[in-house]
């Protein structure tokens, strides 16, 4: 599987003021406002879930589960349904409200990824690699 960083790059159209990334490898984690999420999203407002977006690995590849109904989450410029998944490679951007999240592979140079809109795929069948919540 490959190592893959989140990486906030913009908040609410701007610059982010701190730098704030998390990486997720095999064991996969998860995204949303809790401190005991992977990557932490600060949402004093409460507009994003405490876990609003799970990451899993799953025959080598990187996949994103929407678990929260509450604020839409584009990957690629595309809605994501709430419990479909999700292929997620480095070059995709996921937006969470008024995060802006860019994957990207852990130790490759930059400019590597491929063009974002090629990383469209359709939800992937067979079991789930997510547990039931």
């Amino acid at each position: 599987m490959q190592t893959i960083a989140i990486r906030l790059v913009s908040l609410a159209g701007e610059a982010p003021a701190a730098k704030l990334e998390a990486v997720f490898g095999e064991k996969g984690g998860d995204i949303g406002r809790s401190a005991d999420c992977t990557l932490v999203l600060p949402d004093p407002e409460r507009r994003i879930s405490r876990k609003h977006l799970q990451v899993a690995c799953r025959d080598g590849r990187t996949w994103l589960r929407l678990i929260s109904t509450n604020l839409v989450v584009e990957l690629n410029g595309v809605p994501l349904a709430p419990g479909a998944e999700s292929l997620l490679e480095p070059g995709a951007h996921i937006r969470v409200g008024p995060f802006g999240l860019a994957v990207e592979a852990v130790g490759a140079p930059a400019g590597a990824a491929d063009d974002s809109m090629s990383l469209l795929r359709a939800p992937a069948s067979g079991p789930s690699v997510f547990r039931d919540l």
